[in-house]
């Protein structure tokens, strides 16, 4: 299994590559960019590990783990997000600070791998049947991460059951289906662990998760009436408005607004 991490990895990023492109090529412009950051983050991350699993130098291994630890928590960010808008829902701005603080921290912690101990007290590069992985000795501040992921998988659950139990207007479908990417990928971090794995199952996770959440946004989207139509009345520039005082007493309208409604030429 070890010698068919590379290409696989190299699949992972093609697959993450063409959800980039779904994403713009498929859906309108009053879509959620948190559907593109995700796809971007994803592709991020398996750019990573496509790099690790390549490297010849510790320079190179090095550069794959930050483009991992840069893709991976921002990737955490964008799945809750985007859950949250296919339960039409909003997270907090302060949470949304917070992660994204947390993110940062996360990022720059790891990026000091080969300088400091702060996140990693060593990284060691590790060659085995052509393929490259590293074994790493965490630091204090690695502690962060956990937490961190614990905190966006609770806001995603959190986001779920309430469309459940509260927004009729989000079908259960989509909001039992948005729970799917938070359980698989959680699921494979901890059965990673505990199977103390030589390779890492991650990036398949992600990506998978990414393709659900696509998945569950394509089904939205079938039905978003209100967007097509927005978007149809945009692409025509065909713009209408009635304009009325602070006591809803008609001031006047724009010229498609009379040509739509003729009635208003009557009112004074």
């Amino acid at each position: 299994m070890v010698q068919a991490m590379q290409p696989i990895y190299f699949a992972l990023l093609l697959i993450s590559i063409g959800f980039v492109g779904f994403v713009l090529a498929r859906f309108h412009k009053h879509t959620s960019v948190y559907y593109l950051l995700l796809t971007v983050a994803v592709v991020v991350v398996n750019l990573g590990y496509v790099q690790i699993a390549g490297a010849k130098t510790e320079e190179g291994a090095l550069l794959g783990n930050q483009l991992y630890c840069l893709g991976y928590p921002f990737l955490l960010l964008f799945t809750i997000q985007s859950i949250a808008d296919l339960c039409k829902t909003r997270i907090p701005a302060p949470l949304t600070g917070l992660c994204i603080l947390m993110a940062l921290v996360i990022f720059l912690g790891a990026s000091s791998a080969g300088y400091a101990d702060w996140y990693y007290r060593s990284v060691e590069m590790v060659m085995r049947d052509g393929y490259t992985f590293l074994q790493r000795e965490y630091g204090p501040l690695h502690k962060l991460s956990p937490i961190y992921i614990a905190l966006t998988l609770s806001c995603g659950l959190v986001i779920v059951v309430n469309a459940l139990v509260k927004k009729r207007q989000v079908s259960r479908v989509v909001s039992l289906g948005s729970l799917c990417p938070l359980l698989f990928s959680a699921g494979t971090f901890v059965g990673e662990r505990l199977a103390g794995l030589q390779v890492e199952l991650l990036p398949m996770a992600y990506t998978v998760s990414a393709g659900m959440i696509l998945l569950m946004l394509s089904r939205v989207a079938t039905y978003d009436v209100q967007g097509i139509s927005r978007e149809a009345i945009e692409e025509s520039r065909e713009y209408g408005f009635v304009i009325c005082d602070d006591k809803a007493r008609f001031s006047g309208a724009g010229e498609q607004a009379r040509r739509w409604f003729p009635e208003l030429d009557g009112l004074r």
